[in-house]
């Protein structure tokens, strides 16, 4: 099997009719950090809401309930997007038989998603626009799979 680097984040590698790349979803370790800070501080958060929903009266009790489920929603994308930078890696395989991505998470291998290769279109790469707040959304190191 040979391969190379590409970057500090990509390795490609060829074993006979396969190609494999895979991509570290690490980032620098400020940044990491600076992700997990701010997860260290919304747990806090989700303990001062859970005490208000415990010790508040009903109408005040319902107010905290619902914050803690979007609490909740948030809480669960940042525990994914900490658990991604610090060991996730994307992994694509192009062979004879067709694409195959998944995404692993340290020694465990996420669930493939394959796709023939007669179904698939060349490849582009969609033009940026600097205006878009959510496509300058997606580059943020917080975002997964970024």
């Amino acid at each position: 099997m040979k391969s190379h680097r590409i970057g500090e984040r990509i390795v490609v590698s060829r074993s006979g009719d396969r190609w494999m790349a895979t991509i570290s979803g690490a980032i620098p370790d400020w940044q990491r950090q600076s992700l997990e800070l701010w997860l260290g501080a919304w747990g806090a958060l989700g303990a001062m809401l859970a005490y208000g929903a415990w010790s508040f009266p009903d109408g005040e009790r319902q107010f905290y309930l619902i914050c803690m489920g979007f609490w909740a929603f948030f809480a669960m994308r940042g525990w994914k997007a900490v658990r991604w930078r610090r060991s996730g890696q994307e992994v694509v395989q192009l062979s004879q038989d067709g694409l195959s991505i998944r995404l692993d998470h340290g020694k465990q291998a996420g669930q493939a998603t394959e796709a023939p290769l007669d179904e698939l279109n060349p490849a582009e790469a969609p033009a940026p626009n600097p205006k878009s707040f959510l496509e300058s959304m997606e580059q943020q190191f917080w975002v997964v799979g970024g």
